[in-house]
């Protein structure tokens, strides 16, 4: 542990020395919301990009992250927009006021030589987990898991955290029935088989919640895509960010 915390002094500088600098990158960063689903069971992916960093904020939730865990410290650069509460023996300590909002993420093109000592399986993967400590202004915790992917080609520079908003009510004239992407109505036309399954596939993952804002947005792109429209044309329609619905249903 002392030989961890006599490295981890030094990633700032070593940071500077070695950031991965590939050649060819987006020419424009883009800003994407990501609704998660507390005690859903499902864990997002977070990609990093080789060619610039990553900020997850959680100003929309109105928490203050206090504490953070990644599972390979020698890989990545992290910072926060704000100093954290102290911790000892495991346990963050309570200082009302203290906290940050953005979490800076940033890839190194080589491992800080740490002396880690992980399992060759974790040192050959690019995935690994990001743990996220954080407290609302009424003193309540929670904690965020995502899944790290780190040399994904992507153009998201900044992450806002969202909380789904709960599902308004509905009434149901039948006594089965069918899901929500397949339930014809006035305001809500059916839309293909593929682009269907696609949704579902986001709402297990936690990426769409069911009814939320988020996904009846994603349902009017599915609409669009469904009369002909490129993605990028449906999503500006729908006021979606393009790069949340490429996630979804791909090229």
């Amino acid at each position: 542990m002392n030989r961890v915390k006599k490295y981890f002094g030094a990633i700032a500088i070593a940071s500077v020395l070695s950031l991965s600098t590939a050649p060819e990158a987006a020419d424009a960063l883009s800003v994407t919301r990501l609704p998660y689903a507390l005690n859903s069971g499902a864990v997002p992916q977070i990609e990093v990009s080789p060619h610039w960093g990553l900020a997850l904020s959680f100003l929309q939730t109105g928490e203050r992250i206090q504490q953070w865990r990644v599972g390979d410290i020698s890989r990545i650069v992290i910072d926060t927009d704000a100093p954290l509460p102290q911790s000892s023996g495991g346990q963050v300590a309570k200082d009302e006021g203290l906290g940050a909002n953005i979490l800076f993420l940033r890839m190194l093109s080589h491992r800080l030589d740490m002396d880690l000592r992980l399992p060759s399986s974790a040192s050959r993967s690019n995935r690994m987990p990001l743990t996220i400590s954080t407290v609302d202004a009424a003193g309540r915790q929670r904690t965020y898991l995502f899944e790290l992917v780190l040399g994904a080609p992507t153009d998201v520079g900044m992450i806002e955290i969202v909380h789904p908003q709960p599902a308004a009510p509905s009434r149901q004239f039948s006594a089965r029935p069918a899901p929500p992407s397949s339930i014809p109505a006035a305001n809500n036309p059916p839309i293909s088989p593929e682009l269907g399954a696609a949704m579902e596939r986001a709402v297990s993952n936690g990426l769409l919640v069911r009814d939320g804002e988020a996904w009846r947005k994603t349902h009017q792109v599915a609409q669009y895509l469904s009369e002909g429209s490129s993605i990028e044309e449906a999503a500006t329609q729908a006021g979606i960010a393009p790069s949340f619905v490429q996630r979804i249903f791909g090229n």
